[in-house]
């Protein structure tokens, strides 16, 4: 099998830039697993990010809700929704934290942290208003755009050979052998073993561990509450339970590991120690596996040595929320090396008033650059600026 583009992973990243791509060119997505996105992305349904973002994964975010409601119109309803975050934190560190992840510091912050159920209302309160995205539908959509104009997705396709042959890379993914101009990896947690097979640098991404669950309720809250972020945990309404989960995660392998009794024991005595919510029994819980690149930052763009290599993985929390903004870059770079014009209309810099106009674009595509410089510290600039405490 032959194609244009060979994407690596059918998590919403893939699937995001298979949308993009295939009205213009072919395109393969190869996945390990028998079912489509089983891995990172099916664990983030209705993700809302819990915490702090750069200012190059806030304009993606921006970019992202605006590149929603275009495209899906009158549907976008049923994909996104608005939810306010508000952040509890001491005095101290609330202001940097707040002009570093463009909080807003609340003027009352007792009636704001109590319109999110927070049980102490004395300390200080800052908030933004996020996008709270259903993964699963979102994914889905994409998965049918991509489908509809012509992609091909192969599940049960493990990559385990990869080899740079005249102009292009042959792949070996399950029982398939494609030929493809460019290689696309959106592999998630295991972008750095995918880079490895190819003989590819590694990017040193390091995959965290972040166990989610969610509770019953006693009594029925609002679904419109405020996500709190308080101690490491993010707490908000999720269908008719309450969803806890941790903010920071923790260093851990790529595959995927049951929760442990301890940890979900951890988020529900954090939500009866930080609201007054009616918290009932435990309804479910899982670990997500979010993956982060040296700096905190996404790693996207063609690798600086291995030419038709290229890299999308790295998007950690903001994974779901930048997706459509990565992918609709990602597409322009791909379809620019191997010539093709996307075409009038085509192009996505003038949508609402949420545009990343053409130097914005290189400006965030250089910091997100494979071959970009990596500072030794991550830099609340640069990286991903950490949970308020």
């Amino acid at each position: 099998m032959d194609t244009d583009v060979l994407i690596i992973g059918s998590g919403i990243t893939g699937l995001s830039l298979a949308a993009a791509l295939a009205p213009h060119t072919s395109v393969v997505v190869v996945e390990a697993d028998p079912v489509v996105a089983y891995r990172q992305t099916a664990r983030s349904v209705r993700a809302l990010e819990p915490t702090v973002d750069p200012p190059v994964l806030r304009a993606l975010q921006r970019r992202s809700a605006a590149l929603i409601g275009q495209t899906l119109g009158d549907a976008a309803v049923d994909v996104s929704r608005p939810r306010r975050r508000v952040f509890r934190a001491a005095d101290g560190r609330l202001d940097d934290v707040a002009v570093a992840g463009g909080l807003t510091v609340a003027d009352d912050p007792a009636a704001l942290l109590a319109s999110a159920g927070a049980s102490d209302t004395t300390a200080a309160a800052a908030f933004d208003d996020a996008l709270d995205i259903d993964a699963g539908a979102l994914q889905e959509h994409y998965r049918n755009a991509a489908l509809d104009a012509g992609a091909d997705i192969v599940p049960v396709a493990d990559v385990h050979t990869a080899a740079r042959i005249g102009g292009g890379w042959l792949i070996g993914a399950g029982q398939e052998g494609l030929e493809a101009h460019t290689v696309v990896n959106a592999a998630g947690a295991w972008a750095d073993p995918i880079a490895v097979v190819a003989a590819v640098e590694i990017q040193g991404l390091q995959p965290h561990r972040h166990t989610a669950a969610v509770f019953g309720l006693t009594a029925p809250i609002d679904p419109d509450t405020p996500l709190l972020v308080s101690d490491d945990v993010a707490i908000r309404p999720d269908g008719d339970g309450l969803l806890v989960t941790q903010v920071a995660g923790s260093p851990g392998n790529a595959g995927a590991v049951p929760p442990s009794a301890a940890a979900v024991e951890q988020l529900r005595r954090a939500a009866l120690a930080l609201t007054d919510h009616p918290l009932g029994d435990l309804d479910r819980a899982w670990t997500a596996v979010r993956t982060r690149g040296r700096d905190g930052l996404p790693v996207v763009g063609y690798d600086g040595e291995a030419d038709g290599f290229f890299w999308l993985a790295g998007q950690g929390d903001a994974v779901v929320h930048a997706a459509p903004a990565l992918a609709d870059l990602a597409a322009g770079l791909i379809l620019d090396r191997h010539g093709i014009d996307r075409g009038a209309g085509q192009t996505r810099t003038d949508v609402a008033d949420e545009t990343i106009d053409e130097p914005a674009a290189e400006a965030i595509l250089a910091a997100l650059s494979p071959v970009r410089r990596v500072p030794t510290r991550p830099s609340s600039d640069l990286g991903r600026t950490a949970p308020v405490h």
